[in-house]
Order: C-alpha cells, then structure tokens, then sequence
C-alpha cells in the first residue's frame, strides 16, 4: 500500500503534487475547528506593520517547523514499535 502510495506521488507533474499536498493540508485542518475552542479573531492586525511581517516570515515557519517536524518526530521516536519504524513516523 505504501509503495503504491510512494509511487503515485512520485509520477505526479509537479503543480498536481503541491495542490495535492495543499488540499490535504487543508482537509486535515478543517476538524481541528470542531474540537478547539475559538481564539481572538484576528489578534495580529492589531500588531505594527513591521511586527506582522516579522511574525508571519520569520516566527511563523520557524514555529510550524519545530512544532508539527522536529517535536513529532522526536516524541514519536519514544514509542518503541515506532522507534525502529521510520516510515511510520514519517507517514504520522
């Protein structure tokens, strides 16, 4: 299954692998809105211009990266079945 996954992904033209991964991204973020509590709406267009830019180019991608890559990964490598299982890290 995995493979067939694997090669299905690679034999896309490129512009179909990124609207792809865009719409699952997307999908996997819809549900997130039914279990979390709502927050401030818009809280950053209260920030200065300079702030925004700051937060959304710099901190934002640093944040994602170490949150939703470097943190999972690193607490799923704790489980032991998962442990010597890269893929399904990966695949999580």
């Amino acid at each position: 299954m995995l493979k067939k996954i694997n090669r299905f992904m690679f034999t896309l033209p490129t512009i179909s692998f990124i609207f792809l991964i865009l719409l699952g991204s997307f999908l996997f973020v819809i549900p997130l809105g039914l279990f979390l509590p709502e927050i401030q709406k818009n809280p950053i267009t209260e920030a200065p211009l300079i702030l925004q830019v700051l937060l959304g180019v710099l901190a934002a991608p640093i944040y994602e990266t170490v949150v939703f890559q470097v943190f999972l990964f690193w607490l799923l490598s704790w489980i032991p079945y998962i442990k010597n299982r890269d893929y399904l890290i990966i695949l999580i």
